[in-house]
């Protein structure tokens, strides 16, 4: 009886499209004692954890009225959790209209301005953290010769393209026949970096919650040992370590802090040369956000 008490007065709604994001935070609300609805355009997800379904339109417009109507129904203020940029980006779009019905993560509408990484990329450096160099190229007008070399090309923002079309140049031929790719693939400017090339380098994952408050909480660290696609994919063996792991936390907190954002965040750092380097920050769960949950901590 007291389990059912509190799946009645605790409802969250899982925001977003199908897949292991969807699967670990699902299942992470579940453990908790948590009624966990999934809502999205697609299908539902085969989960022991989920307890209902909502079905959205695929049109994005038609979310709000939805989501609205479904939060009122609950008994208690639900909590909206995003799986994927473009709910985040939703959420944070419409924050003032959903706040009345459901806590939900945003940056009061700067979400999409801080997701370009030239954006993340600055605020990190003015937090005490190290940043590659890095510049957008115009490709209407961008040098035939690389900025830099070795780089790694790829879109300024997730919302600006896809993980598929980043491309790793190591050299002048390697670099044109990667513009050549980007320019047949319609982009009108992306962001060169300087790529780490340290042969001892590993990429870190450091999955965390901000609070109204200002608290910044980041219980653990994911060390990445294998990733799928190689490069470029996701993580498919890692080992996870307590605390923050080899990177400065008042930096980290510090930067989390000044996006202004609250709710659950993701960021990947490469430690190369003996030094760790942000890479970028997503607004919601990675894909291994279960993890921090098995290790005994439900974000």
């Amino acid at each position: 009886m007291m389990r059912e008490a509190v799946h009645q007065q605790n409802t969250a709604i899982v925001l977003g499209s199908r897949g292991v994001n969807a699967v670990g935070l699902i299942r992470s609300l579940g453990r908790a004692g948590i009624r966990v609805t999934f809502a999205s355009a697609y299908s539902r997800l085969e989960s022991k954890w989920e307890s209902d379904y909502l079905q959205l339109p695929r049109d994005k417009t038609g979310w709000l009225e939805v989501l609205s109507g479904y939060a009122t129904s609950c008994r208690g203020m639900p909590a909206i959790f995003p799986v994927d940029d473009e709910a985040a980006f939703f959420l944070d779009e419409n924050h003032i209209q959903l706040s009345q019905y459901c806590y939900i993560s945003h940056a009061s509408g700067n979400l999409r301005r801080l997701a370009d990484k030239r954006v993340m990329g600055e605020l990190a450096e003015k937090s005490g953290l190290a940043v590659p160099e890095s510049t957008l190229l115009h490709m209407d007008s961008c040098p035939e010769t690389p900025p830099m070399l070795p780089l790694i090309l790829k879109p300024h923002a997730a919302y600006a393209g896809g993980k598929g079309d980043i491309r790793i140049c190591r050299n002048d031929e390697e670099y044109a026949e990667a513009m050549a790719y980007l320019r047949e693939k319609r982009y009108t400017e992306i962001l060169a970096q300087r790529l780490l090339d340290d042969a001892e380098q590993f990429e870190i994952g450091l999955m965390g919650i901000s609070l109204p408050d200002g608290t910044v909480v980041i219980p653990c660290t994911i060390r990445k040992i294998r990733s799928y696609p190689a490069g470029r994919g996701s993580t498919s063996y890692a080992r996870l370590l307590p605390g923050i792991a080899y990177a400065d936390g008042n930096a980290l907190k510090s930067f989390v802090r000044s996006t202004g954002y609250v709710g659950i965040f993701d960021i990947e750092m490469m430690i190369s040369g003996g030094s760790a380097w942000f890479i970028e920050i997503n607004y919601r769960n990675g894909q291994y956000g279960y993890a921090p949950t098995a290790a005994g901590y439900n974000l």
